[in-house]
């Protein structure tokens, strides 16, 4: 089940949750989370941004919609890195993103998908 973001604060504290967990399980990735979040809200389209959630609890998994595509952001265990996917949790990875990704890694990504979609 996801639940929609309705304003700043609650997607603050998604990413609160997100923050305090990656600086205990995943320090590779908290450096540039802060980073994914800028992107975010700068890039994302018109739709509201959607939290994967069980029993009411938002979880891992962030989907926002931009240049006209669903993306999910979800950390993988196994690359130890932040990934973006086309479409679902499972669909085609976009991207993988950790504290090594420039911003202008970062910042290509991004208007990549709003200039020209993917």
């Amino acid at each position: 089940m996801a639940l929609t973001v309705q304003d700043i604060d609650a997607l603050q504290e998604y990413f609160r949750g997100v923050m305090d967990r990656a600086h205990h399980h995943a320090g590779n990735v908290y450096l540039i989370a802060l980073a994914l979040v800028g992107a975010i809200v700068w890039c994302k389209d018109d739709l509201p941004i959607k939290v994967m959630a069980r029993e009411g609890v938002a979880k891992n998994v962030l989907w926002v919609h931009i240049g006209g595509e669903w993306f999910a952001f979800t950390y993988s265990h196994a690359s130890e890195m932040i990934e973006m996917r086309k479409g679902s949790i499972k669909g085609d990875v976009y991207m993988r993103f950790d504290n090594n990704t420039s911003l202008e890694e970062l910042h290509d990504a991004f208007t990549n998908i709003v200039a020209v979609g993917v």
